[in-house]
C-alpha cells in the first residue's frame, strides 16, 4: 500500500449523520451516500465516480467486480466517500484484497 493505515479513526459530523468509520471497509458496504459522491480512483485518474443514490443498490464487492482489472494492475487504487459532513478515503491493498482507511475529515459543507 501506498499510504499509511488510520488504526483509530476519529468521528466526525453531527450525532444524527455522523460517523466512526470503520479501518476495514466491508465488501457489502453500499454505494449510495444519500447527499454526496463517491470516487474510486487508480494511479491518480477518476474511473468511476457516482452521486448520491445513483449507485445506491450496488456494493464494494459490485465494484471489486467491475473493476477487477484495473484493481489488479494499478498501483495505487483509492475509494473517497465525500458526505457534507464527514469524508473517508479508503485504500485497496492487493495483498489481502481488503480496502483501509487512509483518509478521513470533515466533508464538504
Amino acid at each position: 500500500m501506498k499510504h499509511e493505515i488510520i488504526r483509530e479513526p476519529k468521528f466526525y459530523g453531527c450525532a444524527t449523520c455522523g460517523t466512526l468509520p470503520k479501518v476495514r471497509l466491508p465488501k457489502n458496504t453500499q454505494l449510495g451516500v444519500g447527499f454526496g459522491s463517491i470516487e474510486l480512483e487508480a494511479d491518480g485518474q477518476i474511473v468511476w465516480y457516482t452521486i448520491s443514490e445513483q449507485h445506491g443498490d450496488k456494493t464494494v464487492r459490485w465494484l471489486e467486480r467491475k473493476f477487477k482489472k484495473i484493481l489488479q494492475s494499478a498501483e495505487c487504487v483509492t475509494l473517497k466517500f465525500d458526505c457534507p459532513l464527514h469524508d473517508e478515503t479508503y485504500e485497496y491493498n492487493k495483498e489481502d484484497g481488503q480496502w483501509y482507511l487512509i483518509a478521513q475529515g470533515p466533508g464538504f459543507a
